[in-house]
């Protein structure tokens, strides 16, 4: 049975680097928000410690793709058109992130676990896998998106004084070849841990699936935020 979701025609595909500017100034804003939206073009990511490097840059623009800056944590990241961005913005007083926010993926990820869910796939936020330091969802470091042993996502963090910004990705494509290009894993590197959700049977285009991903999002929050 194909998985699919409903004929709700969602938000335009935006360039990665608009989707950041976008979460940035709600990040700013401090009020509650939910966000997802199609990435229009094919870029390679890095949080804001990671060093790219020239030759890694080099490497990127040779297979086409565009590097940008997060101002959120992690390493690289190579985004497909038609993965889903995403992005919630809570206050640090929400009772939810009392403990911590840096150890609360699976709490401040309902929402996509959710939306995975209503397609048909048991998804969980479990801890990275090692392998490949430079790639971001197999850096062994922090959490990532699993349906089974399948890494299909990530998330990275950002905080002010009176609010934090959760925001991550959805893989609806893999290429492995431009991970090979860009970050030079090693023979025996765990790339068949990835997928994205064609792989795992979900046809339904990313123009669908993103305002139902946005749903999913703003139910966590308590219902539709500001700008959502």
């Amino acid at each position: 049975m194909e998985r699919g979701v409903g004929s709700d025609p969602g938000p335009r595909a935006l360039p990665l680097r608009a989707i950041l500017a976008e979460h940035d100034r709600a990040l700013r804003a401090g009020r509650p928000w939910a966000h997802a939206a199609p990435i229009a073009d094919r870029t390679i990511s890095f949080g804001v410690g990671a060093e790219p490097g020239a030759s890694r840059e080099r490497r990127a623009a040779a297979v086409g793709f565009e590097v940008v800056r997060r101002a959120t944590g992690g390493t690289g990241l190579v985004h497909l058109p038609g993965d889903l961005a995403w992005a919630i913005v809570v206050r640090r007083e929400d009772p939810r992130i009392a403990r911590g926010f840096v150890r609360a993926y699976d709490v401040l990820g309902q929402g996509v676990t959710r939306f995975l869910g209503d397609l048909g796939l048991a998804a969980s936020w479990v801890e990275a896998p090692g392998g490949i330091p430079p790639y971001c969802t197999l850096n062994g470091r922090g959490y990532v998106l699993a349906v089974g042993e399948r890494v299909v996502g990530g998330a990275a963090q950002h905080a002010t004084a009176e609010a934090l910004l959760h925001h991550g990705v959805v893989s609806v494509d893999l290429d492995r070849s431009v991970i090979r290009t860009v970050f030079e894993p090693t023979e025996s590197s765990p790339l068949d841990r990835l997928a994205g959700l064609r792989q795992l049977g979900v046809t339904a285009p990313s123009l669908e699936l993103a305002p139902a991903l946005r749903r999913s999002l703003e139910a966590t929050l308590g219902g539709p935020g500001p700008g959502a």
